[in-house]
């Protein structure tokens, strides 16, 4: 299944009332909390256990198609998706984001861990 397939997939999922979710759609939260590394042991009568799932599970999606794409890029330097702060007064997040600019944030002092690719 491919990253737009599971993101409509959750979207679905995270769209239908938590108290009447389908097993089906359930044992797809479980799947792919489990594919993407993600905790998930839902609490009886836990209305949201699975909501909460899946957006833990949306964010991981979201990662992993953002490593498959930088590997393609390419630019030395790309922020995680959903990154953005200020360097004095310049907004930086994953679009906007040059590779100097990378370089002199880093130089700063910022944390690597923030970034998909760092070279």
């Amino acid at each position: 299944m491919n990253f737009d397939e599971i993101k409509n997939k959750l979207r679905e999922i995270v769209n239908t009332p938590a108290a009447v979710l389908t097993p089906e759609q359930k044992a797809a939260v479980r799947e792919y909390a489990k594919t993407y590394g993600v905790e998930f042991n839902p609490k009886p009568g836990c209305a949201s256990c699975y909501h909460d799932a899946v957006m833990t599970i949306w964010k991981n999606v979201k990662e992993e198609e953002a490593k498959e794409s930088a590997s393609e890029d390419s630019r030395k330097y790309i922020l995680k998706p959903g990154v953005d702060l200020f360097f004095g007064s310049i907004r930086v997040n994953e679009v906007t984001l040059t590779d100097a600019l990378a370089e002199q944030i880093l130089a700063r002092g910022f944390n690597p861990k923030y970034f998909i690719k760092c070279e």
